[in-house]
């Protein structure tokens, strides 16, 4: 039965992704434009605010819960959400664009603060405990 809970929480995470970054990208066209006429520099922050928002998540449930409720939450629902393939898959054609400094850029934002927003979630989470 938690395979089921893993794979249904696993697409409504899928769908909260593309929404979350539909959001994210409408809100920042506008400025992505103006952003790359002056420093040559994109970066896909719908992908940032998802990955981002999904270690922070991930950090809070691995510190509040285990079991079934772990693997429903983190490797369903959170496993869906977030897109680290994507981020690679993104920060690698800045890169083969010729925008090696936007690519490395965007890479290794996304690791740094993904890493430090796990950190924090789980710092959060036992603060809750």
């Amino acid at each position: 039965m938690t395979w089921v809970l893993v794979a249904l929480a696993g697409g409504a995470g899928a769908v909260s992704r593309y929404l979350v970054d539909q959001r994210v990208g409408a809100w920042t066209g506008a400025r992505r434009a103006r952003r790359i006429r002056r420093t040559h520099l994109e970066i896909p922050w719908g992908t940032m605010v998802v990955n981002v928002s999904a270690c922070l998540l991930i950090g809070l449930v691995a510190a509040l819960t285990a079991g079934e409720t772990y693997r429903v939450l983190a490797t369903g629902f959170l496993g869906g959400y977030s897109t680290f393939s994507t981020a690679c898959v993104e920060g690698a054609r800045l890169f083969m664009a010729g925008r090696a400094r936007a690519g490395c850029a965007h890479t290794l934002l996304m690791v740094g603060v993904s890493w430090l927003a796990a950190c924090a979630g789980l710092a959060l989470g036992a603060l809750a405990a």
